[in-house]
């Protein structure tokens, strides 16, 4: 009977919030998601997730709980982020010209109630819609496009985006965003492919022209930075 009272008067202070007894306020609002209810015609404790929005319960995993006569620990993690899906995100085209894909969809959602979130790590040739915010059980939709890629010289690029759970820190993950930029072709049509900067090109010779003029200026440029460190030598 003592361990029943016991569990009543926990649920007390989760569902009212008050100090009872000497219990502080933090500790009655640590445990808000959760009740625990003494079942009556057994020795058994009942665990519930309570909906933020709806207030309904929902039974964890594992409810009821056997108490017996003495104590016991009851450990439940709290509500996860999950995001999908869990594919990564890559896109490729040619210096100045077209990429593809140019957008990438991802879903965010709570395993229960709400939850907070934050994304971080996005390189600067991506945008997100948002990188902050509330998850609930309805997915809310981030979408990162392409940006500022006109310009960038040939290489593959990568970065890493985090998604953090900033409510519980349970469900983090991550996903790798890889871009790659190829070598521009002007011959065969290529310089057609042009569409931004530093197209588009009128013909094919304004095209190699252009990325003749660029490789002079790289090695004009590393003659000088080889020059500067015969003289510092």
């Amino acid at each position: 009977m003592q361990n029943r009272c016991q569990c009543l008067l926990i649920v007390l202070i989760i569902l009212s919030g008050a100090v009872v007894g000497g219990v502080k306020q933090g500790l009655a609002q640590t445990f808000t998601e959760f009740v625990y209810v003494a079942d009556n015609n057994s020795n058994n404790v009942s665990a519930y997730t309570i909906d933020s929005s709806t207030g309904a319960l929902t039974a964890v995993s594992g409810s009821p709980f056997p108490a017996g006569a003495g104590s016991i620990s009851v450990a439940i993690a709290g509500s996860a982020l999950q995001v999908s899906p869990a594919t990564n995100i890559a896109a490729s085209g040619i210096q100045g010209g077209a990429f593809s894909p140019t957008s990438f969809n991802y879903q965010l959602t709570s395993t229960s109630g709400s939850l907070n979130y934050s994304i971080s790590g996005i390189p600067p040739w991506l945008n997100a819609n948002f990188t902050s915010g509330t998850a609930t059980t309805s997915p809310v939709t981030v979408t990162f496009s392409l940006m500022n890629v006109g310009r960038l010289t040939p290489n593959t690029y990568t970065a890493t985006i985090a998604f953090t759970n900033t409510s519980t820190g349970n469900g983090n993950t991550t996903r790798t965003a890889t871009l790659t930029v190829n070598r521009g072709n002007c011959k065969d049509g290529g310089w057609r492919d042009f569409v931004s900067s530093p197209g588009p090109f009128k013909n094919q010779g304004q095209c190699v022209s252009y990325f003749e003029d660029r490789r002079e200026d790289r090695r004009d440029s590393e003659q000088k930075n080889d020059r500067k460190e015969e003289r510092d030598n």
